[in-house]
């Protein structure tokens, strides 16, 4: 940001905030409807991402990313601050290095090896 000003995000200042990594931006929208845009530093590591959009919805608890390649992902926040949204169903949780094994169980489970190196079935 231009100045060295601190500036907490949390629910009670903000309603949503966007990560523009196409147009270099970070925009801040408030609760009271102000919104605030500054430019991203130029050698911040977020400019090289694969996202090219993403926005934090407070109200939702929610993120919606758009991808280089205009793909859409919706993701949902943990807050240990609200009930839980999944009324304790389970979840996993993945490194991204296991998103692609789960792809491929999906759509291509031959493309699946075991840890000793077979297919799964």
């Amino acid at each position: 940001m231009a100045d060295s000003k601190k500036f907490a995000l949390s629910a009670d200042r903000c309603k949503f905030w966007t990560v523009n990594h196409r147009d270099q931006t970070i925009s801040v929208v408030l609760q009271d409807g102000r919104s605030v845009t500054e430019p991203m530093d130029a050698d911040d590591p977020l400019v090289d991402s694969e996202i090219a959009i993403s926005i934090f919805d407070w109200d939702k608890r929610g993120v919606t990313s758009v991808t280089t390649r205009d793909r859409i992902i919706f993701a949902a926040a943990f807050s240990p601050a609200t009930p839980d949204p999944l009324k304790d169903r389970p979840s996993v949780y993945l490194d991204q290095n296991h998103w692609s094994k789960v792809a491929f169980a999906t759509v291509a489970p031959e493309r699946v090896k075991s840890k000793l190196g077979t297919r799964q079935r």
